[in-house]
């Protein structure tokens, strides 16, 4: 069982099975008052399913549900494409350019909100995942033990 931090949430937690891709919603206070460790990594809710990414020995594992993929630096990668029309984001995760997981979401409200958020990636785990499977940084900086 791990413990991830929400993107978009604040006070939400992630309790998540690395082996079912059982889930649940914990509090921040649950997880502080059990003393439980996070882990590195971050999810986010399309309605009442589950995405993110969270750091193993052998780099990031990439989930929706329980779907999980071992991502790989040139090999998986991340891509978003907006619909004008609708505002309507999909997101689309390659391994080895075969299509491994997806979904669709509403825009992400908070660009310019703040001098910090200018990017898409600051304020939307999708786009966050798609720029960093560009580097092989972000492989690196998910390869803990």
């Amino acid at each position: 069982m791990i413990y991830l931090r929400s993107y978009d949430t604040y006070k939400e937690t992630l309790e998540y099975d690395v082996d079912t891709g059982a889930s649940r919603l914990v509090s921040r206070e649950e997880v502080e008052r059990a003393g439980v460790q996070r882990t590195f990594g971050m999810f986010t809710r399309v309605g009442d399913r589950f995405f993110g990414v969270y750091a193993t020995p052998e780099g990031p594992v990439f989930f929706g549900d329980d779907i999980r993929v071992l991502g790989r630096f040139g090999v998986t990668r991340g891509h978003v494409e907006l619909d004008k029309a609708t505002r309507i984001h999909r997101f689309a995760l390659f391994d080895d350019s075969r299509l491994v997981l997806s979904t669709h979401y509403p825009e992400r409200e908070g660009l310019g909100t703040n001098p910090y958020d200018t990017e898409p990636e600051d304020v939307d785990m999708f786009a966050a995942i798609a720029k960093g499977t560009e580097s092989r940084q972000f492989f690196e900086n998910y390869r803990r033990g």
